[in-house]
């Protein structure tokens, strides 16, 4: 899957979600990845007009559905952030088009107990090249981490990720 590229005046305007006093406002099944993703970017452009800032915080209340809105939030504004700031007074299509070309590939399986998948993460923990000799993968491992899952990095840049809640 490559990454997609987002509209969001049209996510936002199609989505049926509104923008309170407080927040972005709608039913939990209307708050997609997409739709979290384009309020918080929209924002954040925002305030950059205005303000200068070095911090973002997201506030959740207890609802269930608040973590994963609140991940999707963080997953969207850490990278409009880095945009912004690395651009400073120059277009963001300047800084991106001076990029190089990258793709990008995740898959999602589903239906795997979490128990399951500690323990597939913890069996390669600890045998890494078993797992990249198993996924022909040939570069050497560079790095690897274990805060959120198992994270190989490779020599050739390429990054394989295993998370025991199966987000991509």
């Amino acid at each position: 899957m490559m990454a997609q590229t987002l509209n969001s005046s049209q996510v936002i305007t199609q989505s049926d979600v509104t923008f309170g006093t407080s927040g972005a406002r709608g039913l939990v099944t209307q708050f997609t990845s997409n739709v979290c993703a384009a309020f918080s970017i929209a924002f954040v452009a925002g305030i950059k007009q205005n303000f200068s800032f070095k911090t973002v915080a997201i506030a959740i209340d207890n609802r269930p559905s608040s973590y994963a809105m609140a991940q999707a939030t963080r997953d969207a504004v850490l990278p409009a952030i880095m945009l912004l700031v690395s651009a400073g007074k120059s277009d963001i299509s300047t800084l991106v088009n001076g990029l190089p070309k990258r793709f990008t590939y995740s898959v999602r399986i589903q239906n795997v107990k979490t128990e399951e998948s500690k323990t597939i993460i913890s069996k390669y923990t600890k045998n890494r090249e078993e797992l990249t000799t198993q996924l022909g993968l040939t570069a050497k491992v560079i790095d690897v981490n274990c805060t959120d899952g198992l994270r190989i990095s490779m020599s050739n840049n390429f990054i394989v990720h295993f998370r025991p809640s199966g987000d991509v």
